[in-house]
C-alpha cells in the first residue's frame, strides 16, 4: 500500500536524546551551580544528561506550576528530574539511584514518579533525606506513597505527567504530579536515595493557604458526574454504588435499545442495525422490572435536562436580555 507523502509515520516507541533532564528553579546562581557540579560529581555528566533551569533570580518568572510544566514539555531526557537548588549528592550517586529504578521496574511497571521523600498514609511517610539537622531515615523502601516532597522528583518522560494550569504558589506541586499520575494510571514511590538537602521545609501562611486551594480543586475535579458519550451515558463518581446505579448495564441497555426499537416500528420509522449483542432477548421479568423504572426515571430526567437548558439559554443571554417580539423589524 502506498502512502501518502504528506504523512510521516512516528516510531512505536519514544526515542530520548539523553538519559536525564535535571530541571531546576533558579534564583540563586552560586547555589545552583553547586548542585550541579554535585551531581556532575555523582555520575550525571553532560554526555547523556542535559541541565535546564528558569531563571527566577530577578523576581519570580515562573511559579512551580507553570514552570515545571515547561520542563517536562521541553525535557529530552528519558526520566526528568525536578529539584530544588539547595541539594547536594553527598551520599548516593547515579549508581545507586539506577539501581533503585531497576528495583521499580521489578516490583511495579506502571511506576511514573519516584523521590526520597513522601507520604505513605495519614500519620505515615517515608523519608530518606539528610538535613543540617542531621539524616532522616523512615520508613520500608522502597514505598508506595500518594505525594512527594519536592526537593527531589523523578518522573518518567513515557507516564506524560503535568500539572494544573490553574493553581500557582511553590507549595503541593509534589503532591498534584502524584494524583495526576494516579488518575492517569501511573503510581508514585519513594526510594532509598539518600541526599543532601539544605532546607527542612518552608511552612509559612501560604503553605496553609495552597492546602485549602488544592482540596477546593480537586472536590470540584473529582465530584462525580454524568456525561452523556455518543454510544451510553456514563457516571463518574468516587461511589461504586452511583456507578452501579446511574451508569447503564449491560441489560438495561439492551432493554433501551430494544424498547427505542418497537417505538420506532410503530411510527413506521426505519430501525438501525444494531450491535449483536444488543439484539439478545431478555427475560420476561426483566423487561417488566427496566419498563417500570423506564417509566418511572425518564419523567425526572427530562424535568433536569429541560432546567438544564433554561440554565444555560439564560446564562448566555443574561438577566437583562429582553426579547425581540417575532414582528419587530430592524
Amino acid at each position: 500500500m502506498s502512502m501518502d507523502p504528506a504523512a510521516r509515520e512516528i516510531p512505536a516507541r519514544k526515542l530520548y536524546k539523553v538519559k536525564y533532564s535535571i530541571c531546576t528553579l533558579v534564583n540563586n546562581h552560586a547555589e545552583y551551580g553547586g548542585m550541579v557540579d554535585s551531581f556532575i560529581k555523582g555520575g550525571f555528566t553532560p554526555g547523556d544528561c542535559e541541565y535546564l533551569y528558569i531563571d527566577n533570580s530577578r523576581g519570580n518568572k515562573s511559579e512551580p506550576f507553570a514552570g515545571y510544566n515547561l520542563f517536562l514539555d521541553a525535557a529530552q531526557g528519558q526520566y526528568v528530574i525536578l529539584c530544588h537548588q539547595d541539594i547536594l549528592l553527598k551520599y548516593d550517586d547515579r549508581k545507586i539511584l539506577e539501581q533503585r529504578l531497576g528495583e521499580l521496574d521489578k516490583i511495579d511497571p506502571a511506576w511514573g514518579l519516584a523521590g526520597n521523600a513522601g507520604g505513605v498514609a495519614p500519620g505515615t511517610n517515608a523519608v530518606h533525606v539528610t538535613h543540617p539537622a542531621g539524616e532522616q531515615n523512615t520508613g520500608v523502601f522502597p514505598a508506595k506513597v500518594g505525594s512527594l516532597d519536592e526537593n527531589f522528583i523523578l518522573v518518567k518522560k513515557d507516564a506524560n505527567l503535568s500539572l494544573s494550569h490553574d493553581l500557582h504558589g511553590f507549595h503541593f506541586y509534589g503532591t498534584e504530579l502524584c494524583q495526576i499520575g494516579r488518575i492517569l494510571g501511573w503510581n508514585a514511590w519513594v526510594m532509598d536515595f539518600n541526599l543532601y538537602h539544605k532546607s527542612e521545609g518552608n511552612f509559612d501562611e501560604s503553605f496553609y493557604e495552597m492546602s485549602r486551594t488544592i482540596a477546593k480543586k480537586y472536590q470540584r475535579a473529582l465530584k462525580g458526574a454524568t456525561i452523556q458519550t455518543m454510544g451510553m451515558r456514563l457516571h463518574l463518581s468516587g461511589s461504586a454504588f452511583k456507578n452501579w446505579l446511574r451508569t447503564p448495564s449491560r441489560r438495561r441497555l439492551i432493554f433501551e435499545q430494544q424498547y427505542g426499537d418497537r417505538r420506532k416500528q410503530k411510527r413506521g420509522l426505519p430501525v438501525n442495525k444494531v450491535p449483536e449483542f444488543l439484539a439478545k432477548p431478555l427475560g420476561l421479568g426483566w423487561i417488566v422490572f427496566y419498563w417500570l423504572a423506564h417509566k418511572i426515571r425518564v419523567p425526572f430526567e427530562n424535568l433536569i435536562s429541560s432546567a438544564a437548558k433554561r440554565r444555560r439559554k439564560f446564562l448566555h443571554r443574561g438577566p437583562n436580555h429582553t426579547p425581540v417580539p417575532p414582528h419587530a423589524s430592524h
